[in-house]
């Protein structure tokens, strides 16, 4: 006796530890993870942070430039020299070496404004990688977000499968009564039977579904897709959804907005860059100079020289072909093609942002509609059962307060699941999803 009951103990605690195997993610806890983990956000951050490094005043063109040279040449020669004097030289396998060094300092002083329109840019392009950067982690974290609720509307999808379930055996066990005592057909009872295998069946579809969703996020969350975890059991909802203030806030918190914003800037300095060629460039030389050579034969056996020099370099152009036209007529037209998208950009976000909030507000309406409706199909469903216990109702109609119940939850949850998908919306083209 100890025996068996030792044995039903270790199953119950076996089954203690494997249910609580799976961990609990919570929402917050799912986006941390992807914060982390997600490969998108991190090739984002990668190409943000390049960005961020391109951004300096040397690339832009600001600081000097040194070089360092040096040079070794030797040779061996034969010669042959007659001077004026009448001295003539001719010698064979002479050797000779000459040996040179200098370091040379060339710094840009005035360039037409360009290396500071330049490094306007830069900085202008490192603020487009940090949008880039929190619009990949809206679009990682929307995703998501979805993904999770997509797994809360499955685990509840498997309870009422699991309720309408025990309708189906409460039904057998009725119609199974009812046929044995000849108060019943038989049709009912393999009805109830058939409906029973059909809910398990579909109970066991759920699960499979479950698993596959679980697996989505994990790999949305690069974590291993067989790992198991339980999800919340609700969709909750926001209370400080305004539409007049997100719509007046739409163009400076939208990041697709700022994102061709900074598009347009950026056209718009490279335009002044090529336009700046169009003015004078003076460079200041500074270099410190080493030059040695020696021969063997030659009117010159030593020549050796040391010493700084200075100067300036000026330059202005003139004509190029009328490349230079050329370039600024391409620039100026992609001004004006991006001042069109921006327009365009503009004016669509503003209508996703319409469409999102009233697909917001019909399904926020619409719930209210179908919780009302979950408590009548519940008490329907619950008053059909005992009036076919009683044999005041029949199969059929109990077989429709069943399938009205389960229909109900569906439209139910399904309400709830878009509810949440436009809510995400809003705050996706509102760029308050970070927050």
């Amino acid at each position: 006796m100890w025996k068996n009951n030792l044995f039903i103990g270790f199953l119950i605690l076996f089954a203690f530890q494997l249910v609580n195997a799976q961990e609990f993610l919570s929402l917050d806890d799912a986006i941390r993870i992807a914060l982390k983990n997600s490969f998108d956000i991190q090739i984002a951050k990668i190409d943000s942070a390049e960005a961020t490094v391109n951004n300096t005043i040397g690339n832009a063109g600001m600081l000097p430039k040194l070089n360092l040279t040096a040079s070794d040449n030797n040779a061996i020669n034969d010669i042959n020299q007659k001077y004026s004097t009448g001295i003539e030289t001719k010698k064979n396998n002479i050797q000779s070496s000459n040996i040179n060094a200098s370091a040379v300092l060339a710094w840009t002083l005035f360039d037409g404004f360009k290396m500071f329109i330049t490094k306007e840019k830069l900085s202008v392009l490192q603020e487009q990688g940090v949008i880039a950067m929190k619009d990949q982690i809206q679009d990682t974290l929307k995703e998501i977000i979805a993904a999770y609720f997509d797994i809360t509307v499955q685990q509840q999808l498997i309870l009422v499968q699991k309720e309408s379930n025990k309708i189906s055996e409460e039904r057998v066990k009725i119609a199974k009564l009812k046929f044995e005592n000849g108060s019943g057909a038989k049709t009912d009872y393999l009805q109830a039977s058939v409906d029973l295998n059909e809910g398990r069946s579909t109970l066991l579809q759920y699960n499979t579904l479950l698993d596959q969703k679980r697996n989505i996020l994990n790999q949305l969350l690069n974590r291993p897709p067989e790992q198991p975890f339980t999800v919340m059991d609700s969709i909750p909802f926001s209370d400080s959804i305004n539409f007049k203030e997100i719509q007046s806030g739409i163009t400076s918190n939208n990041l697709t907005i700022q994102s061709f914003e900074k598009n347009l800037k950026i056209s718009q300095l490279s335009f002044k860059e090529i336009r700046s060629q169009r003015l004078p460039q003076l460079n200041l030389l500074l270099g410190y100079n080493f030059a040695y050579t020696k021969s063997a034969a030659g009117l010159i056996l030593l020549n050796q020289g040391i010493g700084p020099s200075y100067g300036f370099n000026f330059s202005l152009p003139v004509f190029n072909g009328f490349n230079l036209n050329h370039q600024l007529k391409i620039a100026s037209l992609d001004v004006s093609k991006n001042l069109i998208i921006l327009d365009k950009i503009k004016k669509q976000t503003n209508t996703n942002l319409l469409v999102a909030y009233k697909n917001y507000t019909y399904y926020i309406d619409a719930l209210k509609i179908e919780e009302e409706n979950i408590l009548l199909a519940k008490e329907n469903a619950k008053i059909s059962l005992e009036r076919l216990k009683l044999s005041q109702a029949t199969s059929l109609e109990m077989i429709t307060a069943q399938n009205s119940l389960v229909n109900a939850y569906h439209r139910l949850l399904t309400t709830r699941q878009h509810a949440k998908l436009a809510e995400i919306e809003l705050f996706r083209l509102n760029g308050k999803l970070l927050k």
